[in-house]
């Protein structure tokens, strides 16, 4: 550096290296130009030996009405900040399509409602959510009251087949061994939603969303059980030893706390 800028940093004497006036007052910007260096070449390992690529990640946000629930931003922070050299793509599905990419591996891992197993396909369970019967809140006071018969016959706003929401709706109906007369289809649990609130019809909401609108009126909450679906994450098992996959994996174990066997 002496050689470089034209300038003496140091007297040589016999009893060692003396720092000039000159090499006091530029100490401090060289110190910091060594920390940058030594940081420079930490940065250079890490990405030599880091993931690299493309991984494709699934996530359910169009059904579930609040996408805090997914964690998505701190999934993605703490991927950035451990694998800068990974591209991750996010594709926002329904619960279905997250599940059915899963299996056919046009996703290398996501997150979807579900409560069944599923062939080939390793499933980590993040939460559990529990849901409630509610209707409209224009409709009598009386639906609360309601047996099963007067609920089946009621028009009933559920999701499309083999979801989980249709899945814990069926499972309900079964046990009561009853069957609705009517019902309206709709693909997101934030439409479900709207429509029973609009006075359309019963169905199924997330229990701490169902208590939320029982304050305000816009619901009743009919005491009919507590269907349960779980919030998993999913991925192929082929996929098992892939690196991306498993950086994924334990991204989601660290954020909701799950051990490695859990």
């Amino acid at each position: 550096m002496e050689l470089e800028l034209g300038v003496r940093f140091f007297d040589r004497k016999h009893t060692g290296l003396v720092l000039t006036p000159t090499g006091t007052a530029l100490l401090p910007e060289i110190r910091r130009l060594l920390d940058l260096a030594d940081a420079l070449v930490v940065h250079a390992r890490q990405l030599q030996g880091g993931l690299s690529g493309t991984v494709k990640f699934a996530i359910v946000s169009p059904t579930v009405a609040d996408t805090s629930l997914l964690r998505l931003g701190d999934i993605m922070k703490l991927m950035l900040s451990r694998h800068p050299m990974l591209a991750i793509e996010v594709h926002n599905r329904n619960s279905r399509t997250v599940v059915a990419g899963v299996c056919s591996r046009e996703f290398d891992a996501g997150i979807a409602l579900g409560n069944r197993p599923i062939a080939d396909v390793c499933r980590i369970r993040l939460a559990k959510l529990h849901y409630r019967l509610v209707a409209p809140g224009t409709w009598p006071d009386r639906i609360r009251r309601a047996g099963w018969a007067e609920i089946a016959a009621s028009p009933w706003i559920s999701a499309p087949r083999n979801g989980s929401h249709y899945q814990m709706a069926s499972d309900l109906f079964k046990k009561h061994k009853f069957e609705p007369l009517k019902v309206i289809e709709a693909d997101s649990e934030a439409v479900i939603a709207s429509l029973i609130t609009a006075g359309v019809g019963l169905g199924l909401m997330r229990e701490d969303l169902a208590r939320q609108s029982v304050s305000t009126g816009a619901i009743h909450l009919l005491e009919k059980g507590r269907p349960h679906t779980f919030l998993e994450f999913l991925y192929h098992a082929t996929r098992e030893h892939d690196p991306a996959v498993r950086a994924l994996v334990a991204a989601a174990r660290e954020l909701w706390s799950i051990p490695a066997n859990g």
